[in-house]
């Protein structure tokens, strides 16, 4: 059976040329592709064939033609969005940069050793040995979360479980599993919270001593706000 790529790759229409994958999440997959038509390469978003049901591609479009109408250095230009062989998709800019694993490997996201230790023997206790993975340090496997913001200024860790079916946001998402996802994950969390205050909380105190934050508080939210800007827009 055809891959992805060369199934849309031949569906889309022929100005378009796909060069390879740049990136996959949740609800898409980002190629990039040569238009031979204006002679530049752009970025085109590919709706997971998977999730595309008729709601999602509805979805979908109406995602492309909102950040269509947006003029803003931060938002990438889309140019083209279209259904072509059952592929919903649209075209971009294409940004050269830095990949989200090049990203992850700065360690924006950073899980403290010594509380990942603790919270891993927790969970032994409740599920078994077999049933618990720690991955590196470095890794964040989160959806929408602050923790990578939070890991800069005190320690954290950014725990996860596996109990659900179906591909991220979509309509067959089912959490199958209420105990592991819910009760396990409660009782693990609890349990990781008195072992550090525990003794007039002298393991957190250990924690919070050898874990320097790598930004204060204060040059946390200066490098934030560095960020800011305020811009009027007028509706047409």
């Amino acid at each position: 059976m055809a891959s992805y790529f060369d199934r849309f790759n031949a569906a889309l229409p022929p100005k378009y040329e796909l060069v390879h994958e740049i990136g996959t999440g949740g609800m898409g997959i980002v190629f990039l592709a040569r238009d031979s038509a204006l002679d530049r390469y752009v970025a085109i978003k590919l709706l997971r064939p998977e999730i595309a049901t008729a709601d999602a591609k509805e979805g979908f479009i109406a995602e492309a033609q909102l950040l269509a109408k947006l003029v803003h250095p931060n938002v990438v230009p889309v140019h083209d969005v279209g259904e072509s062989g059952g592929f919903a998709y649209y075209v971009m800019d294409y940004v050269q940069g830095e990949t989200l694993q090049q990203r992850l490997a700065r360690k924006p996201m950073s899980n403290n050793e010594a509380m990942m230790q603790l919270f891993r023997e927790n969970a032994v206790t409740l599920v078994g040995e077999s049933e618990v993975v720690t991955h590196r340090p470095g890794r964040n496997r989160g959806g929408s979360t602050d923790m990578g913001d939070l890991s800069q200024i005190m320690p954290v860790i950014h725990p996860y479980t596996g109990a659900a079916t179906g591909a991220g946001h979509s309509s067959d998402y089912v959490v199958e599993d209420y105990e592991q996802a819910v009760v396990n994950s409660a009782k693990a969390m609890a349990m990781t919270v008195i072992d550090l205050l525990f003794g007039d909380g002298d393991k957190a105190k250990e924690v919070l001593d050898q874990s320097p934050p790598a930004m204060t508080k204060a040059q946390y939210l200066a490098l934030q706000n560095s960020h800011l800007s305020e811009e009027l827009y007028e509706g047409r």
